[in-house]
C-alpha cells in the first residue's frame, strides 16, 4: 500500500492500473495529481484523508466500478471531471465546506440518484451532472451560478428546486 509519510501522488501515478481494487491515501498526503487514478476500472473503494488540500482534474475519471469514496472536508471546490464516467458511483457526500462543483464533476454518473448539495455551494459548473442518474435535486439558496448543461441529459430528473437567488 501507500506509505505514511508520502506527501504527494503525482499526475497519472496509477493511470490505467486495471487490477487496483481499493486505495487508502495516507493522512500525510496533501496533493493528488491530475488523472492519478483515471481508468482504474477495477477500483471499488477509495479512502481520502481529511487534510487533502489539492486534487487534480479527472482524478477518478473512467473508474467504471467505483462505488465508495469520501470527499475530504478540506476540499473547497470539487475539481473538473473528478468522477467523470464513474458509472457505478451510487452515493457521494459533498462536504459542507464545498462552495463549487467543477465542470464535468459527475458527468455520466448513471448510478448517482441523489446528492445533497451543501448550503454554502455557490456555483455548479457546466455539465457537472450531465447524463447522471439524478432523480431529484434541491439547489441551495447560496447558489448564484448554474452553468450550461449542468443537468443536461438527466432523463430520470423529475424534481428540481431552484433558489430565489438564481436570476
Amino acid at each position: 500500500g501507500l506509505s505514511e509519510g508520502l506527501t504527494e501522488i503525482g499526475v497519472n501515478a496509477f493511470l490505467d492500473c486495471k487490477s487496483l481494487t481499493s486505495v487508502t491515501v495516507p493522512s500525510s498526503v496533501t496533493k493528488v495529481g491530475e488523472q492519478a487514478f483515471k481508468m482504474c476500472v477495477a477500483l471499488l473503494k477509495v479512502a481520502l484523508p481529511d487534510a487533502l488540500a489539492t486534487i487534480g482534474n479527472y482524478v477518478f475519471a473512467a473508474c467504471l466500478n467505483l462505488k465508495e469514496v469520501n470527499i475530504p472536508s478540506s476540499l473547497k471546490q470539487l475539481p473538473e471531471g473528478m468522477f467523470h464516467d464513474c458509472c457505478a458511483l451510487e452515493e457521494v457526500v459533498i462536504p459542507a465546506s464545498s462552495t463549487a462543483i467543477g465542470i464535468n464533476t459527475f458527468h455520466n454518473c448513471q448510478s448517482l440518484k441523489n446528492v445533497a448539495l451543501p448550503a454554502g455551494l455557490t456555483k455548479i459548473g457546466s455539465c457537472a451532472f450531465e447524463w447522471s442518474g439524478l432523480t431529484s435535486v434541491d439547489i441551495p439558496e447560496a447558489v448564484t451560478q448554474i452553468d450550461e448543461k449542468a443537468f443536461s441529459g438527466c432523463s430520470a430528473l423529475n424534481n428540481i428546486t431552484l433558489p430565489s437567488s438564481i436570476s
